[in-house]
């Protein structure tokens, strides 16, 4: 009996793909799944355990950091994929994998999700191959996002493709999150337009413009209008008719009983200059008690 342990999540279901088994849960869940399968072989039917699958044909993938995202002004660059391509990729991978979540809908579903469910894509070109890179939300679950990425040659081919979803397992995918990723594209190049849902942080916010603007001159507060005497200046009116000085001094007196009184520090009270203490004490030399005690 091969050891499981040592093999990769997709190692273990392409060997359950292959035996017709189901491919969800855990890597613990996978390696019981097909021990009880060899067990049943050996023990039950003689029929000789499966020998290890080969190594999967997956591509090395670049490095996340020479991925540049895609842009309307990046069209011409990308190779032309068709429709009839992707669906006949899609059939192709469906028929010849089996697999047993198969989708033949998927090109339908991809379609519906291209427009609302794809966050971002991104491409880089090594040689004669580009590789791209997309976040698709789920269908049924918006806080759940899916990796996809997939290889497309200059002539429009595509070469391989994974997702993590479900239906996605295997080194060649063939679900709807890849169909909306490569449908983005293929809108790209028919019409020059990227058709990515934008976050919120991307859109131009215009809810506080004014729906047109003022031409001449700055309005003046007077014109306005509505307003009285006492909202003008609520001071009575005995207060309003004394000199300049007298407001003044009284202004700076008001401001430091409530700063003595209160023990706040308002900004205003370093308007004022400050009193001379020598002079303060050398006024009020008849004080029975210091003049700092008062």
């Amino acid at each position: 009996m091969p050891d499981y342990s040592t093999w990769s999540i997709l190692m273990l279901r392409a060997e359950l793909k292959r035996r017709g088994m189901r491919l969800t849960g855990r890597k613990a869940d996978l390696i019981e799944r097909l021990r009880a399968l060899d067990s049943m072989a050996d023990k039950s039917y003689g029929i000789p355990s499966m020998p290890p699958p080969p190594s999967l044909d997956i591509p090395e993938w670049p490095v996340t950091s020479i991925f540049k995202t895609i842009t309307s002004e990046t069209a011409p660059s990308i190779p032309n994929v068709s429709r009839e391509q992707l669906s006949s990729y899609v059939i192709l991978r469906q028929a010849q994998d089996r697999l047993p979540t198969a989708d033949n809908s998927a090109m339908k579903k991809g379609d519906l999700l291209s427009k609302e469910c794809v966050l971002g894509l991104s491409h880089t070109q090594i040689n004669d191959q580009q590789f791209f890179s997309s976040t698709v939300h789920a269908a049924m679950k918006k806080n759940t996002t899916y990796a996809v990425r997939f290889m497309i040659s200059n002539i429009g081919e595509i070469v391989f493709s994974s997702c993590e979803c479900p239906a996605g397992a295997g080194p060649h995918c063939s679900c709807k999150h890849l169909c909306a990723a490569i449908l983005i594209l293929i809108n790209l190049k028919n019409t020059g337009k990227l058709g990515i849902k934008m976050t919120c942080t991307e859109t131009l916010q215009e809810f506080h413009k004014p729906k047109k603007s003022h031409a001449g001159s700055p309005i003046k507060s007077q014109a306005l209008g509505g307003l009285t005497e006492y909202d003008e200046d609520p001071r009575p009116k005995k207060f309003k008719e004394l000199p300049e000085e007298n407001r003044l001094s009284r202004l700076a007196n008001a401001t430091v009983n409530f700063s003595h009184l209160s023990g706040a520090n308002p900004s205003c009270r370093y308007m004022f200059p400050r009193a001379n203490l020598q002079a303060a004490v050398s006024d009020h030399c008849y004080l029975d008690k210091p003049y700092t005690a008062y």
